[in-house]
């Protein structure tokens, strides 16, 4: 007499697999639990919409001629170079010679006192400088308007 075999019920792909403790497991790199970034990029957007190009480009001129039309104002280029040159950088005694030449305006102290550190008293420093935070503030803004 033969015996009939009664089909095995299918397990899950999980059960045939020994148990692994969750502090052990890890996720896979390219798994369904990874977080893709979808937005696209700030170039290509900037391509898709022409009303962000177009007043992003005006801004970017704007910034670009502000640097011909404006340069530095001479109070502040000489108060620039008085600085740079009254000690080392990131000393007491700058510090001291910042605040006594920046009493009318005390909240430009301690931005002063880091620029003239870093920068020193090269013009064109300080112009790459300002036109990289004008740079940084339009893609603040334009992240911000989308």
């Amino acid at each position: 007499m033969s015996k009939k075999q009664e089909p095995r019920p299918k397990m899950s792909r999980t059960a045939e697999y020994p148990p692994v403790l969750l502090e052990t497991a890890t996720p896979p790199a390219d798994g369904p639990d990874r977080e893709v970034d979808d937005s696209p990029g700030f170039f290509l957007q900037m391509r898709a919409d022409p009303i962000a190009r177009n007043c992003a480009l005006l801004l970017l001129a704007g910034i670009i001629w502000q640097v011909f039309a404006l340069g530095f104002y001479l109070d502040d280029w000489i108060f620039v170079v008085k600085t740079a040159r009254a000690d080392a950088g990131f000393s007491l005694d700058r510090w001291h010679a910042v605040r006594l030449n920046s009493l009318p305006r005390p909240g430009l102290t301690p931005l002063w006192y880091g620029l003239t550190s870093i920068l020193g008293d090269q013009p064109i420093l300080w112009h790459a400088a300002l036109l990289g935070v004008n740079i940084l503030f339009v893609c603040v803004l334009f992240k911000i308007s989308l």
